[in-house]
C-alpha cells in the first residue's frame, strides 16, 4: 500500500538524529510491515528514526526557538510565528502545524514499538525493552508538548496500527489528567529500562537519566512539587549518573562542546563537507554575515538584554536603559540616537561613533557575561563569514539607520535594515573549524534537557514547599557558572520573582519561557507590550487575554477532519 510506505518511509528517513552513528537507510519502496522487522538492525533503525522526527520537516526543533517569539524574550520578523498578537483565529496556520509536528512524532513512535514488540525478546534480547523505553520516551517529550499548550488531546498509542487505521483516527480528547499519565508510564519505561549512559558512538540516545528529568519535569507542570524533586534528586544522589554544569556559559553551546556532561538529552547536530545533519539555526537566526547568510527572522528583544544584572560593588543590581540614561523612552527617540546612531562615510568603512559611545560600553562591562554570550551586543566585535574571501572574518554591530553597514567592510548586516540586537547562542561564529558548510545545517546541539535548567526546577519546587534557603543554593549554583554573586532574595515571592528572572536569562532560545509564563499564570504582562528596533521604531504590539490565550485552540483543520474535537474547543476560540 502506498500510504503504508509512505508511513514507513517516515520512520526510516535520514540518518541518527541524536547520535553519532551512521546508518544504512532502506529504500522507501522496499519498506511495509512484511519485509521489516526482521533483525535487531531493523528495529535500530527504527529507533533512529524515531529520534531523526525531533528534527526534520514540521516536527524539527525549530519549533521550540519559535516558541520563544511567543515570549518577552525574543522578537520575530513578522507575527505568522507569534502566538499573542493580533488577528489569531483556530485557522492561523502555526497552531496546526504545531499539533501535526507532535502528532507525527507520535505515530512513528508508536509504529516502532508495534514493530519492537512484534520482534520481541526473541529477537532483540536484552536490547528488546531499551529499544521500547527509547522511543516511549520520544512520546512522552511530544504528548507533554500538547499537553501545555492544547490540555487534553486525544491519545493514540501503540495498540492503533496505523497501517490499517490511517483515515481512522477521529478519537475525542483525553482529559489532561491521561495524557500526564501516559508520559508518567512511558517514562516510567525509561526509568526501568534505559542505561545510565550510552558509549561513545551512540552519544546522545535516551538515558535513565533524561526519563527522571523528563519525569520530573512533568510533576513540576503538575504543581506535584514533592514527586518533582524526588525525580530530579535522583540526578545527583545515584552515583552512577555523571553529571555537572560545564565550566563556561558561552562555550557551552559551542559545535565542539557538543558532548558534555550538562546535557541530559540534547539533539546532536552535525555539519561540514557533505554532512546535512544539522538544524537551521544559522539561517533563521543569524545575519548576513553568518556563514551562508541568515535572514534574521529571530532577534532578542530589548526586555530580555533588561533582564541581565549589573553587578555593582559585587552585588546584582537590576537596570533599565530608561534608568541608564533618562529619557530613552521618549517619543523623539534623540537619547536612543545618542547612545546607538553611529554613522559611516561615503567610503563604507570610515565610522563615527554614537555621542555616548563610552557610557554605553561602560554599561555593557557591569552586566552579566551571559548577557554577552547570548546577545551581539551593538558595538562589540564577533568571528563572522564573507563569502568572497572563503574565510571567517571580525564582524562588528553598528546601528546607522541608512542601510550602509556591510559584511564586506567588516560590520553586521540586516538586509532588512531593521537594525535590532542579534543573538550569539546557537549562531556559528566564522565557519565553526570547518564543521559547518551550509546554512540549513548548524552543527550546534540542542539541549532539550540540560543540568542548569533542573537546578532551576528544583530551586523552584523548593521555593513553592518553603525552603527559600535550598531554594536559594540550587539558583546560585547556576548563577555562580557565570561568576554573578549570590542571590539576597528572601522570601517566597521575591525568590520566585528571581526563578522567573534566572531561567530567562539562562535558558532563552531553549523553548522554556513561553511555557513558563503559561504555566505560571504570568502571561498576561505580555499583554499590550511594544516591540521596538534599537532606533525605537515599533515592530509589533503583544496581545494575550487571559481568558482564552492560556490554552491554544484546537485548529480547525483538524476540526474538519475529526468534528468531535470541535465539540470540545478550548475556551473562547
Amino acid at each position: 500500500m502506498k500510504i503504508r510506505h509512505t508511513i514507513y518511509a517516515l520512520l526510516m528517513a535520514g540518518a541518527l538524529g541524536t547520535s553519532c552513528a551512521d546508518l544504512d537507510i532502506t529504500p522507501a519502496d522496499q519498506v511495509s510491515e512484511g519485509t521489516f522487522w526482521k533483525t535487531k538492525s531493523d528495529a535500530t533503525q527504527a529507533v533512529m528514526g524515531v529520534y531523526k522526527s525531533l528534527k526534520t520537516g514540521r516536527a524539527g526543533m525549530f519549533l521550540n526557538v519559535r516558541e520563544e517569539l511567543s515570549s518577552d524574550l525574543a522578537i520575530a520578523r513578522g507575527t505568522a510565528e507569534v502566538a499573542c498578537t493580533e488577528g489569531k483565529t483556530a485557522s492561523t496556520g502555526m497552531f496546526g502545524r504545531f499539533w501535526r509536528a507532535n502528532y507525527e512524532k507520535i505515530q512513528q513512535a508508536n509504529i516502532a514499538i508495534r514493530g519492537i514488540d512484534k520482534m520481541g525478546e526473541g529477537i532483540l534480547a536484552e536490547d528488546y525493552l531499551k529499544f521500547r523505553a527509547e522511543v516511549q520516551f520520544v512520546r512522552a517529550l511530544a504528548y507533554l508538548d500538547l499537553a501545555l499548550k492544547f490540555g487534553g488531546v486525544p491519545i493514540y498509542d501503540e495498540t492503533t496500527d496505523i497501517t490499517q487505521e490511517y483515515n481512522d483516527l477521529l478519537k475525542s480528547r483525553s482529559s489532561l489528567e491521561e495524557v500526564y499519565a501516559l508520559v508518567h508510564k512511558d517514562l516510567d519505561a525509561g526509568i526501568q529500562n534505559l542505561p545510565y549512559a550510552w558509549d561513545n558512538a551512540n552519544y546522545g540516545r535516551a538515558t535513565k537519566g533524561s526519563a527522571y528529568a523528563l519525569k520530573g519535569k512533568a510533576f513540576l507542570f503538575e504543581k506535584n512539587y514533592g514527586k518533582a524533586l524526588e525525580n530530579f534528586s535522583k540526578l545527583e544522589s545515584d552515583e552512577n549518573f555523571d553529571y555537572e554544569l560545564f565550566a563556561d556559559y558561552e562555550e557551552l553551546f559551542k559545535p565542539k562542546n557538543n558532548k558534555n556532561k550538562e546535557y541530559i538529552f540534547a539533539i546532536q547536530n552535525k555539519g561540514g563537507e557533505g554532512i546535512d545533519e544539522g538544524l537551521p539555526l544559522a539561517k533563521y537566526m543569524g545575519q548576513r554575515s553568518t556563514f551562508g547568510g541568515g535572514w534574521v527572522h529571530v532577534t532578542p528583544s530589548q526586555g530580555l538584554v533588561e533582564m541581565y544584572d549589573k553587578v555593582v560593588d559585587g552585588k546584582a543590581v537590576a537596570w533599565t536603559f530608561e534608568s541608564e540614561f533618562p529619557g530613552f523612552e521618549n517619543d523623539d527617540k534623540q537619547v536612543r540616537k545618542d547612545v546607538f546612531k553611529a554613522s559611516l562615510a561615503s567610503n563604507k568603512i570610515d565610522l563615527t561613533l554614537p555621542k555616548r559611545i563610552d557610557e554605553l560600553k561602560a554599561l555593557y562591562a557591569t552586566l552579566d557575561e551571559r548577557c554577552n554570550a547570548t546577545v551581539w551586543l551593538p558595538y562589540t566585535t564577533h568571528s563572522g563569514w564573507y563569502g568572497p574571501d572563503v574565510a571567517p572574518k571580525d564582524m562588528t554591530l553598528i546601528i546607522t539607520g541608512d542601510g550602509k553597514p556591510h559584511e564586506k567592510n567588516g560590520y553586521v548586516r540586516d538586509n532588512s535594515k531593521n537594525y535590532s540586537y542579534v543573538f550569539r547562542k546557537f549562531v556559528p561564529e566564522g565557519n565553526e573549524n570547518g564543521l559547518i558548510s551550509s546554512r540549513e545545517h548548524s552543527p550546534n546541539a540542542y539541549p532539550l534537557l540540560r543540568l542548569a535548567d533542573v537546578y532551576l526546577m528544583m530551586a523552584e519546587c523548593y521555593n513553592e514547599q518553603g525552603d527559600q534557603a535550598k531554594a536559594k543554593e540550587y539558583i546560585d549554583r547556576v548563577r555562580a557558572r557565570a561568576n554573578m554573586p549570590g542571590i539576597e532574595e528572601s522570601s517566597k515571592t521575591e525568590v520566585f520573582n528571581r526563578i522567573m528572572r534566572e531561567r530567562a536569562v539562562e535558558l532563552v532560545l531553549e523553548g522554556h519561557r513561553y511555557n513558563d509564563l503559561i504555566r505560571w499564570k504570568k502571561a498576561e504582562m505580555l499583554d499590550g507590550k511594544v516591540e521596538k528596533k534599537i532606533l525605537g521604531n515599533p515592530y509589533y504590539t503583544r496581545v494575550f487575554d487571559p481568558a482564552r490565550d492560556y490554552l491554544w485552540p484546537i485548529p480547525e483543520g483538524e476540526i474538519r477532519v475529526n468534528p468531535k474535537l470541535g465539540e470540545e474547543q478550548n475556551p473562547n476560540w
